[in-house]
């Protein structure tokens, strides 16, 4: 009965593969950034530097205000092992658009003094598959929004030198969707096998969660000799608790089967998965280093190049605490991610005085080993180009951009069918893979494209 509330780490699992390496996250903060697939530590372009370096925000004079949003269209595809090719079909998940906005503001207090404000979703994604499909015990629906409130300090020391310091107020949201194998759990208990696994009698489970948090960020600017600009950005590592509501609803099937006198197999089931039931549980998130290096190659064209490293290692494990200890009081799971980087060149040109091209590409290093990948928010290594334009009219900044990713194909084979020792070591974990048992195992192909669209006004 353990593996029923597996689920609950998902709220977690997929808020860390958002955030910052891999799992669909969304560092593109602004159409210009985008353009140049994020390549920003050691660029002062626009407002979004408030996200990407806050020490970026110096070249401000007066008073500037920057709005921005990127539809973000996700794609992903699943088809089945060989062994399990002839139970379950090829799918592919629905296709949702999301639209995480950019909101930047930024004055000159003083001389030597910028502060900036930002309200920005640096990840938020999701998935939606049918109730059937043969991940069905894995997911059927995930989506997060969180918002960042991200107040900004820049103090120019010098000429060479500008210091960056921000803290972030942090709200989330996550939903999830799954169904339960509630034939199974019943069959453990003497009901006939052939309940397992079986739609008829599969529950649906869903968890709706709210977490909030602090963190911080600094930044700094060198410039050390003519045409060449230097940028360190670090991002302190944080925790953020959620707090949800769990729910499950039970199918009427279930009230057709006796399981003694005067009871059913539902009102089994009932008692052992209520119909809500608060939970907590604590995600310890990563810190990020950010280096990066501007090198202007003529009057009117530069490059950049960055390589940011995450720490996720501090995501060895998710404990999930119950309210009511229905089934149990607290759950333990291995995550056991390495710390992973990130790589980004981008380069823009400037035709003339109100027109700019611009361009990049990008690596990111998946940081979840094989033996706890899950097909919920299916995450491997990933490329991305990108391309975009700027044109100047007036005060008036207007910024345009497209993103592809791609992710290298990812194979899933480490689900756990129910109470089933398959590798005959007398524990039953997830390396015991049970042909035919719907968590997910497969081939995974994910693609996504990304368009963003900004302006930006000097007062």
């Amino acid at each position: 009965m353990k593996k029923v509330f597996v689920v609950l780490g998902v709220l977690i699992l997929l808020s860390a593969g958002n955030v910052w390496a891999s799992g669909l996250a969304i560092p593109e903060q602004g159409a210009a950034a985008m353009a140049m697939s994020a390549a920003m530590t050691a660029r002062s372009e626009d407002l979004s530097s408030i996200f990407y370096n806050p020490a970026g925000i110096d070249y401000v004079e007066g008073l500037e205000l920057f709005a921005g949003i990127t539809p973000i269209m996700p794609g992903h595809k699943y088809s089945p092992l060989r062994e399990d090719s002839k139970i379950f079909s090829k799918k592919e998940a629905e296709s949702n658009t999301f639209l995480p906005p950019q909101l930047y503001a930024a004055f000159r207090a003083h001389r030597k003094i910028v502060l900036g404000l930002g309200v920005y979703a640096p990840f938020g994604l999701g998935t939606e598959w049918d109730k059937e499909w043969a991940g069905r015990y894995t997911s059927t629906l995930a989506e997060i929004q969180t918002v960042y409130i991200n107040p900004t300090i820049a103090i120019n020391v010098n000429e060479k030198v500008s210091l960056g310091l921000g803290a972030s107020y942090i709200t989330s949201n996550a939903t999830i969707e799954k169904m339960v194998d509630t034939g199974g759990s019943l069959a453990a208990k003497g009901f006939p096998a052939s309940m397992m696994a079986n739609t008829d009698y599969d529950s649906h489970f869903a968890l709706d969660g709210d977490g909030s948090a602090f963190a911080i960020n600094a930044g700094v600017l060198i410039k050390p000799v003519e045409r060449v600009q230097l940028g360190v950005s670090y991002r302190w590592a944080y925790d953020i608790e959620y707090e949800g509501k769990a729910k499950f609803t039970h199918k009427n099937a279930l009230k057709a089967l006796p399981a003694g006198v005067g009871i059913t197999a539902y009102d089994v089931v009932s008692a052992q998965m209520p119909a809500s039931q608060d939970g907590k549980a604590t995600l310890h998130m990563p810190w990020m280093l950010n280096l990066g290096v501007l090198y202007e190659l003529t009057e009117v064209w530069d490059a950049s190049f960055d390589v940011d490293f995450v720490g996720w290692e501090r995501y060895d494990e998710l404990t999930i605490d119950f309210d009511d200890d229905k089934p149990l009081d607290k759950q333990t799971q291995d995550k056991d991610w390495k710390n992973s980087f990130i790589l980004r060149a981008g380069t823009s040109y400037d035709f003339n005085e109100s027109f700019v091209g611009r361009g990049g590409v990008m690596f990111d290093k998946n940081p979840v080993p094989d033996e706890t990948m899950d097909g919920q928010l299916p995450d491997s290594n990933r490329f991305g180009f990108s391309l975009g334009a700027g044109y100047k009219l007036g005060k008036i900044q207007l910024d345009a951009s497209y993103l592809i990713l791609f992710f290298s194909d990812r194979e899933k084979e480490n689900g756990v069918g129910f109470g089933s020792d398959v590798t005959g070591d007398g524990v039953i974990n997830r390396f015991d893979v049970l042909p035919g048992y719907p968590v997910g195992n497969g081939n995974y192909e994910s693609r996504a494209h990304l368009i963003s669209v900004s302006a930006s006004y000097k007062f």
